[in-house]
């Protein structure tokens, strides 16, 4: 008998200012829809991790791991800031590193159904010059010639607000489910948000926020005691049209930003995994103690073993057992 197969769509790319390492853990070894496979991209940024992340076995094993460090002040002082980090289904895509700095990540991914588009995930800091962010994304974008009849989309922090720029004729449409006119409820502009707006323009790029069938009104995306702003934001081309189908805010109980979500339909298929999670008597194996030191040692679990409650940490403890 055929296997079922699950079409591509059901699976959503996700996008997340994490607010730090802590937040980052408790996600990847805790949310029920990661680990049941309901994502097939996840782009992380403020990650703060100032080298590659390990990883435990199920993401080595299920996805590519795409990073870019965070990053000290010129002092050495304080927390790290930046840090971006990029999942890829190995089921789904092949993919080809285009370009990463402590800004961004730039892959091409090529669907298992040959389809192909380029991915950037970004994060501008607040204090990087306004005109510098959107000068140094132009110059990729000339250097790659990422604009040339290729689908592009790009995700990040850019700490813009932009209100309700970035309107678009209806022309460049095409049909799809996407409106022309954005309807934001954070109608703030920034002078980051003025300049983002005619990078956009002059891109032909369009923002999805407030546009899209479930952001329509675009809903906010960080919230805090200080206030509430649209600052994560996904951007595409016209060419990208026949492949984003929706997108939108997934709400979620850790840190001050909520995820965005955008869905994609490039026809891909695969076969669902099942019974991934299982359990099995332990055994001490002698040969890999150094190995067992190093994880218990690392900085992921010993961050997480201060940030967390005693249940919670015997949980990740017996997990990153299981996982060696």
């Amino acid at each position: 008998m055929e296997k079922s197969r699950v079409r591509f769509n059901v699976n959503k790319l996700i996008f997340w200012n994490t607010g730090g390492h802590s937040n980052l853990f408790n996600f990847l070894n805790y949310n029920e829809d990661f680990l049941n496979n309901k994502f097939c991209i996840l782009c992380f940024v403020e990650t703060w991790l100032e080298r590659p992340p390990a990883l435990n076995q199920f993401i080595a094993n299920e996805y590519y791991c795409v990073s870019s460090n965070a990053f000290r002040n010129s002092e050495g002082r304080g927390r790290s800031s930046g840090g971006v980090l990029a999942l890829f289904s190995k089921k789904f895509f092949n993919l080809e590193v285009i370009d990463i700095t402590r800004f961004w990540i730039f892959i091409k991914l090529i669907s298992n159904t040959k389809v192909t588009f380029v991915l950037g995930v970004v994060y501008f800091p607040p204090s990087l010059s306004h005109r510098s962010c959107f000068d140094k994304l132009d110059a990729l974008i000339e250097e790659y010639h990422l604009d040339s009849n290729r689908r592009i989309l790009i995700v990040g922090d850019f700490n813009a607000r932009i209100g309700n720029l970035n309107q678009i004729d209806s022309f460049f449409m095409n049909g799809s489910p996407f409106s022309t006119d954005r309807l934001p409820l954070d109608g703030g502009v920034n002078e980051r948000g003025v300049r983002f707006g005619s990078f956009l323009e002059d891109r032909g790029l369009m923002v999805l926020n407030g546009r899209s069938p479930s952001d329509t009104p675009g809903k906010f995306t960080f919230v805090s005691h200080l206030g509430k702003s649209t600052v994560d934001l996904a951007v595409i081309n016209y060419d990208s049209l026949d492949i984003v189908v929706d997108s939108g805010v997934h709400y979620l109980e850790l840190g001050e930003h909520f995820q965005y979500f955008v869905d994609l339909d490039i026809g891909a298929t695969m076969e669902p995994d099942v019974g991934f999670l299982s359990f099995s008597k332990l055994f001490w194996n002698e040969s890999l103690k150094v190995f067992y030191n190093h994880l218990l040692s690392s900085r992921m679990v010993a961050l997480d073993l201060i940030h967390c409650d005693a249940a919670v940490a015997f949980e990740g403890f017996t997990e990153s057992i299981l996982d060696a």
